[in-house]
């Protein structure tokens, strides 16, 4: 016997033969058999035949896919032991702490709840408040949605009971009794496991569905498939970019225990990385309301009162944020490959979002002055603008990230003075812009900035990712990534360009203005340290001025003049010269916020006045200050002593002669930080050592 075979006219011979078609499509294939007596028969039937490329793509998208979801959930697992580890040392604004952790599992029940199904949303609701804040507490949710819904049940409004119910059961009971694992990692593992195996259910019906789908057709969805892959790859990359800070911390931490610095890194943390605080702050919001990285007045207040305490309060806060931005982050990538898949399934390709990175120039801006012939730079600013532009054809909104390494700095504050132990810690981070909406065909300039008044470091030299996202109503896609090394243009304080040379030879000293805030536990007390140092070769002028927080007593100006919220200082300073101020203050609250500390030095030489700011990093104290005492000498036969006290209370103070027999002089209430007293007995004794403590 013989056979032939006919492919839509592709002719081939053989009992067994294989056949490659230039496109996909329905091939009409006939089978011919010829005997030794030249009998035939004849068989025609149509075939599907898949494009390899559409195939190739649906499997390596599904499977890459599904890789990140676990990529996500061991992230969100390790942020969520940074919140529970950084937890065991927050001791300040405990409601808002509870707010921040328990709206965070809110959200995740809300998420979870499907489509408009009321009836499981609330039971779900009730479910948690019983596990979360025991039977008492579910009671009360139960009889309000009882209540409300006898006659008829929306989403919207059992979310807002169950959001206002756990705020108030939040502030009123403190701490939810669940560590910030055993609340999100059992669900979010579920959740990732119900999605990798709808993905695989997808990814075989797609590859079923190709075999009928045309060339045409099927190139359409091959690019549509990669560019939401890429898509999916970015979303990845953002997260992954931004739990890096508060594991790696904790990391750091863990590893460190007993040298680990009291200073708080402040809030630098956030400003420098202003795209952590963007993405954090969705973490939790974002979860209640969209997919979007943006956040309400109050959720941004919650986080600003948290931001405002110790390093740990931060890290916790950050560490709560990237774990709830763990479960948005593994629906948008499942839903985003879900669809992709869908539309193989039913033969929908998509039009794919459009974009691209036009140019990136960078800048550094700051003020360049000569001084005896030795050129000086100081940096103020450092930002890079970034052309983007829509080019495909529909309405599409952009996400722009720069992913770089930031150099966070922790160091003790022994007896008032800074810099002491210090720590350098390398950690990536990202920067971005989000929302950014563009028309077809409009291009716009996004500015990330690097550094600021408030904060942050020139990245010179480093090399920096920047990475176009679109997000369009069918799906997240990457549209454009580009590497370029922080190669600076400078300019001087009016925008002007400075040649880079001129300030490759400046000397660049540290700035001459510092600043901290000192938090001490137990206490609305604050103390603000801030350091001046005169930047010129020759004597100069200077105006400080600290802006004080509404409501707040001033206990110690440290000579500064107040008016309308401001501490002010007119200071001449030597060449070089040194000034260190603590101001002492007692606030509304511990979370009030310190605003900027500005110095206008006077610039001799070129007859200017130059303007530093610095935002006071917030360093929250583990252990209360020691209060200090002085003698001011004999009068009327008494030796006095002045006792500075920064924490109110009460305070005894004791005499000796050796050392070891004391005796007690004074018992005294300290209101304003200085007490003034005396010892009438001093005169009775060759020599009298005193000591002072707090009851």
């Amino acid at each position: 016997l013989t056979f032939s075979w006919s492919f839509g006219g592709t002719l081939a011979t053989g009992g067994t033969v294989n056949q490659t078609f230039a496109q996909s499509g329905d091939v009409t294939v006939t089978l011919t058999v010829t005997d030794s007596q030249g009998n035939t028969a004849q068989k025609t039937q149509t075939i599907s035949v898949a494009s390899s490329d559409l195939v190739g793509r649906i499997n390596d998208a599904a499977g890459q896919s599904e890789s990140m979801l676990d990529d996500i959930l061991a992230n969100a697992t390790s942020s969520a032991g940074a919140a529970d580890y950084f937890a065991n040392d927050v001791e300040e604004a405990p409601n808002e702490i509870a707010v921040k952790g328990a709206f965070a599992e809110v959200g995740l029940i809300l998420n979870v709840a499907d489509g408009e199904d009321t009836t499981k949303l609330a039971q779900d609701a009730i479910d948690w408040t019983r596990k979360t804040y025991g039977n008492a507490a579910a009671d009360i949710l139960t009889a309000k949605f009882t209540a409300h819904y006898l006659s008829e049940a929306t989403v919207d409004a059992v979310r807002d009971d169950f959001e206002q119910s756990v705020a108030l059961w939040a502030i009123n009971n403190g701490k939810v009794n669940l560590s910030y694992q055993q609340m999100w990692i059992p669900n979010l593992t579920t959740l990732v496991s119900q999605q990798k195996a709808y993905i695989e259910q997808l990814r075989q019906q797609a590859v079923t569905a190709a075999g009928s789908i045309n060339s045409t057709q099927s190139a359409q969805l091959v690019q549509d498939l990669q560019a939401r892959l890429l898509g999916n790859y970015a979303l990845q990359a953002s997260y992954d970019q931004n739990a890096a800070l508060p594991i790696q911390f904790q990391q750091y931490k863990s590893s460190d225990e007993n040298d680990w610095t009291t200073f708080s890194i402040g809030q630098r943390l956030f400003t420098v990385s202003s795209g952590l605080l963007d993405t954090a702050l969705g973490g939790v919001g974002g979860i209640v309301a969209t997919a979007a990285f943006s956040a309400t007045q109050a959720e941004q207040d919650i986080f600003n009162t948290l931001a405002s305490q110790s390093a740990e309060a931060q890290l916790m806060s950050a560490s709560i944020s990237m774990t709830g931005q763990g479960f948005v982050t593994v629906n948008q990538i499942s839903t985003n490959i879900e669809v992709g898949l869908q539309d193989v399934i039913q033969t929908q390709p998509a039009s794919p979002s459009s974009g691209q990175i036009v140019s990136i120039t960078p800048y550094t801006q700051g003020t360049l002055r000569t001084y005896n012939l030795i050129p000086t730079w100081f940096a103020s600013s450092a930002y890079a603008n970034v052309v983007i532009k829509n080019s495909g054809t529909q309405t599409a909104t952009y996400r722009l990230e720069a992913f770089l390494t930031k150099t966070f700095v922790t160091g003790q504050l022994p007896g008032g003075f800074l810099g002491i132990g210090q720590r350098q810690y390398e950690i990536p981070v990202a920067t971005s812009e989000d929302g950014i909406t563009l028309s077809a065909g409009a291009q716009q300039t996004v500015t990330l900035t690097y550094l600021t008044g408030d904060g942050g470091q020139v990245p010179e030299g480093q090399d920096i990712t920047y990475t176009l996202t679109a997000r369009a109503a069918n799906g997240y896609y990457r549209q454009d990534q580009q590497n370029q090394q922080f190669g600076t243009i400078y300019l001087d304080e009016n925008g002007n360009p400075i040649d880079p040379a001129l300030v490759a030879a400046a000397s660049k000293p540290q700035p001459p203005l510092q600043s901290s805030a000192l938090l001490y536990p137990g206490t609305n007390m604050c103390a603000i340290q801030i350091s001046l140092q005169n930047p010129f070769d020759a004597p100069t002028m200077v105006n400080l001025q600290q802006a004080i927080p509404a409501g707040a007593v001033i206990i110690d100006p440290a000579g500064g003049n107040y008016s309308s919220g401001q501490l002010t200082w007119s200071l001449n300073l030597q060449a070089g010269g040194f000034q260190y101020f603590q101001v002492v203050l007692q606030l509304t609250a511990p979370g009030s916020t310190i605003t900027n500390t500005v110095a206008s030095i006077y610039d001799n030489v070129n007859e200017t006045w130059m303007d530093f700011t610095n935002t006071p990093a917030i360093s929250q104290m583990v252990t209360a200050p020691a209060p200090d005492i002085q003698g001011t000498g004999f009068s009327s036969g008494a030796f006095g002593l002045n006792v500075q006290a920064l924490i109110p209370g009460v305070y005894t103070i004791d005499g000796s002669t050796n050392l070891h027999d004391w005796t007690q002089i004074s018992t005294v209430t300290n209101d304003a930080g200085s007490i003034q007293i005396n010892d009438p007995d001093a005169q009775n004794h060759p020599s009298r050592f005193y000591r002072v403590f707090r009851q």
